[in-house]
């Protein structure tokens, strides 16, 4: 067993974003650098959006984050969210990285009164997310090709 690592779990920052660049383009998912900052500064303006990095304390090194969209939904004041993405870098997988972080989705979740929470399924490797999901409790929708949370 892989000896527990020391993260630190904190909002994105501006500086960031180059670790993020690179965390996309390892996953499959380039990003231009100018493209990254504007979608970062669109996710700021809205209040309820969030994203988390992780912190290797020791190497001061990203190894994932998550991304998460929330809004009231149109036929009802109920506030749904909407995990867009969430990655890990390859290296750091299976050792409960993505684990904490959904951790924190949660709490921010329940904190803000969001009831409703789904995964967006990636177009890369979506077996591993399926599996991630799974082993968390969540259920995979039929309607759509999503994980929502129904634990």
């Amino acid at each position: 067993m892989e000896p527990s690592l020391d993260v630190t779990i904190r909002l994105v920052e501006e500086s960031d974003l180059p670790a993020m660049q690179e965390l996309l383009s390892m996953n499959g998912f380039p990003i231009s650098m100018s493209d990254l900052r504007y979608r970062y500064e669109l996710y700021k303006k809205a209040t309820l959006n969030r994203g988390w990095v992780v912190i290797d304390n020791a190497q001061q090194k990203m190894l994932g984050y998550v991304a998460v969209i929330a809004n009231q939904g149109v036929r009802s004041a109920k506030l749904s969210a909407r995990v867009i993405n969430l990655f890990i870098s390859p290296v750091y997988r299976r050792q409960g990285i993505g684990k904490k972080l959904l951790a924190v989705v949660e709490e921010y979740m329940a904190a803000i009164g969001c009831t409703d929470l789904e995964f967006i399924m990636p177009e890369i490797d979506p077996e591993i997310a399926e599996h991630f999901y799974s082993t968390l409790g969540y259920k995979l929708s039929p309607e759509r090709d999503a994980y929502v949370a129904e634990k």
